[in-house]
């Protein structure tokens, strides 16, 4: 149905007086915000903590156990998990909203930036979910002016196919109903490129996904189009050897065509490599050519960086024998490399994957490390603060403005 002539003229005026910050130079994380509890009155159950229905000891899908200490009672759901005390353990839901405050809080008083908001383009089919969805994003958008932390909104296309693609296009437009995130679009707290506001699409290119060039440039071209309700910036979420088109890269020319449509390029690096020596030869065999195609086309690229990897109890649920800790943290020392390595290249800007990743055991918000004990097993980190990504995060948001990364050695205490 057509939009009354009045509302395209408002939509327009909006979206091409944006204020927003600038994506380079920051230090932006991924925000999945994806887990539920039968608490959090959403109807979804235990989302993302299971695979099943039951979320109990020899029957989960995380490898990090959250530390929920700074979140009110209220925000806190009970599990079968017995804890160090011998109380049962608990965890939140992603759309409660003193979790997301909370979520908040950290990255400002961390100095990390902000985040992008992960939007699951298949989960809008399912009226539950995207409307727990929307509540996540309002609030957001709610913390984000109240911390002055920046964001913006990135839509996941994973398991898309060529009669889904419509859904992008009338997720925006039901977006842009609302008022609240209309006006988002022009604030200060929206990340932009090119004074405008950036809609980031993951997930195009990846050989292990159908090729979808026509699809994926009538998306780029509805995002990017100057004489329509949208006129955005947009970021395109690629393969690790995109530039090649090699590897996990789709093996075509067509790629590179798709990809000189972008304002910004976010290579996807999670699991490429093992430790910081793979991460270093990484970024002087790739990242740095990467940049430098990418400043020849005036386009912004954007690394990506990882504090570590394990989807040990995911793949058992799905009948996959997996290591647990398979790419180690290492207290920090891992993370930090991918940094400093990738900003002595060149890189001004970084993704950080992800901060409340459970999962795959990417999170870099708090984590417990006296997680609960029995069938299954959880990563933990001896002596390592609860905090200590969260610092680090900020500490390299800091140095991202304009002083060199130190080395791993002198951040150690006593140094």
């Amino acid at each position: 149905m057509l939009r009354p002539l009045f509302l395209s003229i408002i939509y327009l005026f909006v979206l091409n007086k944006s204020n927003g910050a600038d994506l380079d130079g920051l230090l932006i994380c991924g925000y999945q915000g994806w887990f539920r509890t039968p608490l959090d009155n959403t109807g979804l159950g235990w989302r993302h903590y299971t695979q099943g229905k039951q979320f109990a000891p020899g029957e989960c899908s995380i490898d990090l156990w959250p530390d929920v200490t700074d979140l009110p009672e209220s925000s806190k759901t009970p599990t079968s998990f017995i804890d160090s005390t011998g109380k049962n353990a608990t965890v939140f839901s992603s759309v409660d909203k003193e979790v997301i405050k909370t979520h908040f809080d950290w990255l400002s008083r961390y100095g990390i930036d902000g985040i992008f908001l992960q939007r699951f383009i298949l989960s809008t089919k399912d009226p539950q979910l995207l409307a727990s969805m929307d509540k996540l994003l309002l609030q957001v958008i709610r913390e984000s002016v109240r911390t002055e932390r920046v964001w913006g909104l990135m839509y996941d296309l994973t398991g898309i196919r060529t009669n889904d693609v419509h859904l992008v296009n009338e997720d925006i437009d039901r977006l842009l109903a609302n008022p609240e995130f209309s006006a988002a679009l022009r604030s200060n707290n929206y990340l932009t490129r090119n004074h405008k506001p950036i809609i980031a699409l993951w997930g195009l290119g990846f050989s292990d996904r159908q090729p979808m060039f026509k699809e994926w440039s009538k998306i780029i071209e509805y995002v990017k189009h100057p004489n329509s309700t949208l006129d955005c910036s947009v970021l395109l979420g690629v393969p690790t050897y995109w530039r090649s088109t090699s590897r996990d890269a789709v093996n075509s020319p067509e790629l590179l065509k798709i990809l000189e449509k972008a304002d910004v390029i976010m290579p996807w690096t999670v699991g490429r490599y093992n430790n910081s020596n793979q991460a270093k030869e990484y970024a002087y065999n790739t990242l740095k050519n990467d940049i430098l195609w990418c400043e020849q086309k005036g386009v912004l690229l954007l690394p990506v960086v990882f504090p570590g990897f394990s989807w040990h109890n995911l793949s058992k649920s799905r009948g996959i024998e997996s290591p647990l800790n398979m790419i180690s943290r290492n207290g920090g020392s891992f993370f930090w490399s991918q940094f400093k390595e990738f900003h002595k290249v060149g890189a001004e800007s970084f993704f950080v994957a992800m901060f409340d990743e459970l999962d795959e055991g990417t999170a870099i918000f708090k984590i417990n490390n006296n997680p609960p004990c029995g069938n299954s097993s959880f990563i933990f980190e001896k002596g390592v603060p609860t905090d200590q990504y969260l610092k680090l995060t900020g500490m390299a948001a800091k140095y991202l403005k304009g002083r060199d990364f130190p080395e791993w050695a002198h951040l150690l205490p006593g140094s």
